[in-house]
């Protein structure tokens, strides 16, 4: 059944998986805006900035999550392009045990060094009890969201991209209930936006676990294989690497953002990178979903030796990634006055964030292209361009952008390394393919 989708015509089958993706993805970016919007309107700029301080954790645990789901699913579409039905199975039990696992040990790590993490981030005395009440409450459903995140990307891989977007939209839907009544209607605060999310994350992983309880999936959870040999373990960290620094790389621009904001803005300048970092989120998880909705038809055609619907697939995906980029810069221009207001900002820090959301417009054309070309990268099993890229934006070129503009345009300088570094990093893509490229035809092969 999964060979017959597979043979649909190429364009045809990018949309059949891509759209869906990309409006999981926009759902799930929509998640902190929710929580941002409510808690915007109900405790002012303090409880909006100390939600954007936590968000680097929140990426980390959603990396995670990510890495373990990606890293399997490519093992699955390559099985499935081999025609090995028994490795499917391995990777696809091997996966919801590594994600229980780890998810505990690396929750439970955070838990323990939570506040000295938080004051790290930049919480201050006033934001640090915010902070924390948020975000324990947060950790303490972690299982729940990375479980959710490895299922949909179990079923993209498994022809369902639609039924994903549609189970991730039920989570959305009581995240905003939930949201309204335990911080507005009971007023909870950060404790109540905290709960609603984990309880939200409760809803697409029932519907997720009844689907591959059930007989209409061809994937099969076997308990003797919920451990993963040496061998399959490393292979699923392999390949799911760079998509761990994809969300690290938001992470880190988070991070950084976040202490040259304060810096060099004060409060209003920390409340208004939190406007202007709900507002380029959701945009960068669009981008996220062409990348991500490509990769069970790219990991496929690679491991079925198709290698000419492979370039085509990667052409229609940049395409998009730019028209829609293209879109995003306009969007962020003509709506910088909107969007602080619907975040509940005002006064300065809505000027600022204004201001920061015009600067900051040009990095969509670039963002879209440079994940599209460094996750076709990863499903194709070429890892070392895709961690030069993915990893090398937030350990080397956006920290270096984020140190010295500042030093010469001052606030602006914080807002303009964001362009700035997506394009260093769009010129670096089109370095890694002339010259890997070259070396090993990682576009013809």
């Amino acid at each position: 059944m999964y060979r017959k989708t597979m043979k649909m015509p190429d364009l045809r089958l990018f949309f059949r998986y891509v759209i869906p993706s990309m409006i999981t993805m926009f759902i799930g970016g929509l998640y902190n805006i929710i929580d941002s919007f409510f808690i915007g309107w109900a405790l002012g700029a303090e409880g909006l900035a100390a939600i954007n301080i936590t968000f680097p954790i929140f990426c980390l645990i959603f990396g995670f999550g990510d890495m373990i789901g990606t890293g399997a699913c490519i093992l699955i579409s390559h099985n499935r392009g081999a025609g090995d039905v028994k490795e499917e199975n391995t990777a696809f039990s091997a996966m919801l045990g590594m994600a229980v696992i780890l998810t505990v040990l690396i929750t439970a790590g955070l838990l323990v060094f939570i506040e000295p993490i938080l004051v790290f981030l930049g919480a201050d005395d006033t934001l640090l009890p915010l902070a924390k009440i948020y975000i324990v409450m947060v950790l303490a459903g972690s299982v729940f969201h990375v479980l959710a995140i490895c299922f949909m990307a179990a079923l993209r891989n498994d022809r369902q991209p639609v039924l994903a977007m549609w189970i991730i939209s039920t989570g959305l839907f009581f995240n905003i209930i939930l949201d309204y009544f335990l911080v507005w209607y009971f007023p909870l605060g950060l404790f109540g936006a905290g709960l609603a999310t984990v309880i939200a994350q409760v809803f697409p992983l029932t519907i997720s676990v009844w689907y591959f309880a059930g007989r209409r999936t061809e994937l099969k959870f076997l308990w003797r294989r919920c451990l993963p040999n040496r061998e399959h373990f490393l292979a699923i960290m392999r390949n799911g690497f760079p998509s761990l620094g994809a969300h690290l790389t938001i992470g880190a621009m988070l991070l950084f953002h976040n202490w040259q904001a304060i810096r060099y803005g004060g409060t209003a300048g920390l409340a208004a990178y939190a406007v202007i970092c709900e507002t380029e989120s959701v945009a960068a998880m669009v981008m996220q979903g062409i990348a991500s909705g490509m990769q069970p038809m790219v990991s496929f055609f690679h491991g079925a030796g198709e290698f000419v619907r492979n370039r085509r697939i990667l052409r229609y995906g940049m395409s998009l990634a730019l028209m829609l980029g293209v879109l995003g810069c306009l969007a962020s221009v003509v709506g910088c006055e909107f969007f602080p207001f619907l975040l509940g900002v005002k006064g300065e820090a809505a000027e600022i964030a204004a201001r920061g959301l015009v600067i900051s417009a040009p990095m969509f054309i670039a963002l879209g292209m440079v994940k599209v070309g460094s996750h076709y990268f990863q499903a194709t099993k070429n890892t070392l361009p895709a961690s030069l890229l993915i990893h090398g934006d937030y350990a080397v070129v956006l920290p270096a952008c984020l140190v010295f503009l500042p030093m010469i345009l001052g606030l602006d300088g914080v807002w303009a390394a964001m362009p700035v570094s997506r394009f260093m990093l769009l010129t670096v893509m089109t370095g890694c393919w002339v010259w890997y490229g070259k070396k090993n035809r990682v576009l013809l092969n």
